[in-house]
């Protein structure tokens, strides 16, 4: 599960793998800054963790759906609003990709 923390730029989205043995959440902080974790991926009860590569992940989804056909970067993000540093540092971002 991936969570967005509105409140907190330097903590923006956490994913957030769990265990069905066990009760507790593990927690990997992200930034829209640096680069996304790859991240330990649990699955059955006595299995290795499998590391899932959440950029590789992203990015493939990303062509597969055609996303860059849907998303109208001229706007801004959906809701929740993003911290004014991270709407800049995203408006420069997009600026330089040729996007705005």
């Amino acid at each position: 599960m991936l969570k967005r923390r509105p409140n907190d730029s330097t903590l923006l989205y956490h994913p957030q793998p769990c265990r069905a043995t066990r009760p507790q959440v593990e927690i990997w902080p992200l930034s829209l800054r640096k680069p996304i974790l790859v991240v330990p991926t649990p699955l059955r009860e006595g299995d290795a963790d499998v590391p899932l590569d959440l950029t590789q992940a992203l990015q493939r989804i990303y062509a597969s759906a055609r996303y860059d056909l849907r998303i109208d970067y001229a706007g801004d993000p959906p809701p929740p609003a993003l911290p004014p540093d991270d709407a800049a540092w995203l408006d420069a971002h997009l600026k330089a990709a040729g996007l705005r």
